[in-house]
Parts: structure tokens; sequence; C-alpha cells
């Protein structure tokens, strides 16, 4: 899982073919904040090489940006050096639970979400799907409504994003695929545990790891959270057999559970 404490960024200015350019790169570690700022500088020398023709080699420019740079709100303590969960704040303000081996899938009902079919079908039928393919292939889940569709929850195993099983049993739920590519990407499962803001009438920061202590971010978050408390962001539609839910995946759902499921409140 790719969560880093500590985040420091270097800059650098050069000229290539008569062209100014300004390059940044930020550095990450779980370790210490002179560790981030060694990784953050051999980033930046990587990314001007590689811009530059230096480097001739087969570094992805683009894994300069697949870091999940959240600010980290609580974590597991019982592993602090490779932590089964972390939770964090994303760019938009929501709580968003990471987890390394418990599979996570978001199934959306549309692009624009099961709402915009002005009924209760569009959910219905892909619900159906749904189950449908937990009964033919014997799995074992948890699944939740979300507000644009369903968020299942694998209780009999744990595989890490790059397992080929883990991407194979998010092709048979036809999981959004940009939340596949980016659980790959961040080698970890997300999972939002607040509301979108924009859903509760709350106005959409640029929440950064470098502005979230700000006063004005701390007193958005405070207000945003008074706001949230009025909402869930999911509700149970269907469990999984007690006797096939790992005690490790139980850990996380508690988790999950706790912050992001009331029966009694509206989805957002």
């Amino acid at each position: 899982m790719n969560i880093n404490k500590y985040w420091r960024n270097v800059s650098r200015s050069c000229t290539v073919n008569e062209k100014p350019y300004h390059f940044i790169a930020w550095g990450g570690s779980r370790n210490s904040e002179q560790e981030a700022l060694e990784n953050a500088e051999k980033k930046l020398v990587h990314i001007i090489d590689h811009f530059t023709g230096k480097e001739q080699s087969s570094w992805d420019y683009e894994y300069a940006h697949s870091e999940i740079r959240e600010p980290i709100i609580v974590e597991d303590e019982k592993h602090p050096d490779a932590p089964e969960w972390v939770i964090t704040r994303n760019r938009y303000g929501a709580l968003v639970l990471n987890v390394a081996s418990v599979v996570f899938i978001d199934v959306d009902c549309l692009p624009g979400g099961c709402l915009s079919l002005g009924s209760m079908k569009g959910k219905e039928k892909v619900l159906a799907q749904i189950v449908h393919t937990i009964e033919r292939d014997q799995l074992a889940c948890k699944v939740y409504e979300t507000y644009a569709g369903y968020r299942l929850v694998l209780t009999d195993r744990l595989l890490t994003p790059d397992a080929q099983d883990s991407v194979a049993v998010m092709q048979k739920f036809k999981s959004d695929k940009l939340y596949a590519t980016l659980c790959l990407k961040h080698e970890c499962y997300r999972a939002r545990l607040s509301p979108k803001p924009y859903r509760i009438g709350v106005d959409v920061p640029k929440l950064t790891i470098e502005n979230y202590q700000d006063p004005e971010m701390v007193a958005w978050v405070k207000g945003y959270e008074a706001t949230s408390a009025k909402y869930g962001v999911c509700k149970v539609v269907m469990d999984a057999p007690e006797n096939q839910v790992l005690p490790e995946v139980k850990r996380i759902l508690e988790i999950h559970d706790r912050f992001c499921l009331n029966v009694n409140l509206p989805i957002a």
C-alpha cells in the first residue's frame, strides 16, 4: 500500500531547446521528512532526465503522480511499518478508507449515477446482476447500496490489487474501470467513508497535503463534518454468511461500517 506519512517537494528550472521549463517533484516516506526530501530529489532527476531525453529507460513519467498524496487521519497502529488500513482525507475533503488486501469493488449503475434514470429500476437491475454473479460463481460478498450504485466486499479471501483473481473478480462485476485502474496504481483498495460535499450542499474545497492544516481548511472540515453527520454513505443490502467472513475482513468492515453506515440517514 503506497501511502506515506511524510511529504516534501523540490523544484528546478531548466532550458530545453531554448524554452524554459519548471519542474516540481514530490517525494514521500513513511520514516522521515529527510527521506521524503531525498526521494523527491531522486524523482526530480528522473523526471528531468526523462523529459530531456537523457534517460532512455522504461521509467514511466506517470508513476510520479501515482502515489496517494493525502493527509493521514488515522491508521493501523498494530502494523506501523506495513499498515493493513489507513484513513486519509481526499482532495475534496471526504474521508477515505485505504486497505491493502481486503477487496472493495465499486459498481456504478450508469456514468451519471443510478438516479439519472429517474427511477429505481436501474439500481434493481444492477443489483439483480450482482446477486446472480455471486450465486453463479459461489462468491462470499457483503453488498452495500451507495448513491450511484453498489459497493461489494469479498469476505472469504485476501487479495492484493495486482493479483490475477482480484482483476478477474472486478471484471466479473463490471467494476468502474477508473476505480480498478487506481487500485493497481495505488496498490490498495479505496472506499469513501463520508459524503461528497456537493451532494450535501457544501462547497467543494481544494484540499492538499500542503494546506490541510491552514485555519481556513480546518474551519471548512469542521463545518463539513457537522453537515455530513446528517448523512450516510451506504446501506447493507446483502450480508455474507458468518462462516465465510475472514477475521481480517471482519476487522476492516467494523471500521468501515462505524464511519459510513447508518440506516436512518439518507445516502450521499
